[in-house]
């Protein structure tokens, strides 16, 4: 159900115009514009609407006005919360390659860590540090997010440790053709 708390979380929704209220807004955005909650939906107000001067949204929001005002102008606009609607998301999946299933392997080898160091490709002096993929990432002592990481790091001299989500090594060693790594609004 859309209300004041979220009617901001990724909707789309038409305002149509109106006077603005004689009182104190609700809440005013970083980027000025103006709300009231009328209890039966929000006022608006605002100078930039999508599809108007190359305004195409606000944020994870597409609100648009029903009549055209002239740019950097402001315009309020109410809408009834009923009329708000979601928008949809889809997920974004990575394919999983060669180097993931490498890496994947290496870390559930090693208990979910490893040193930096041992991604890399050439030997000596002539050593290049590999891609790390999108799926993992690299930790330090000072930003330590993983148990794996912080036992890697605290127990060696290791200064950089490549880790990740023990779920989603265990579904690449498992022969995942791909997986999700998040999701985009439509």
């Amino acid at each position: 159900m859309i209300d004041f708390s979220n009617f901001h979380d990724q909707t789309r929704a038409t305002f149509a115009v109106c006077d603005r209220p004689n009182r104190e807004p609700d809440f005013i955005s970083d980027s000025g514009s103006v709300y009231w909650d009328t209890g039966l939906g929000v006022i608006r107000l605002s100078d930039h609407w999508a599809g108007q001067h190359g305004c195409v949204g606000q944020r994870s929001c597409i609100w648009s006005l029903d009549q055209t005002v002239e740019p950097a102008t402001t315009a309020a606009g109410h809408c009834h919360y009923r009329d708000f609607e979601i928008r949809p998301t889809i997920p974004v999946w990575h394919q999983i390659k060669k180097a993931d299933t490498e890496l994947a392997g290496l870390l559930a080898a090693h208990g979910g860590a490893i040193p930096a160091s041992f991604w890399v490709t050439g030997t000596g002096r002539r050593t290049t540090k590999k891609v790390i993929p999108v799926w993992a990432r690299e930790e330090t002592r000072d930003y330590v997010r993983t148990p794996a990481a912080k036992k890697l790091l605290t127990t060696t001299h290791t200064r950089i440790a490549i880790t990740a989500e023990t779920t989603v090594i265990r579904k690449i060693t498992k022969g995942a053709g791909k997986i999700k790594i998040g999701s985009t609004i439509l």
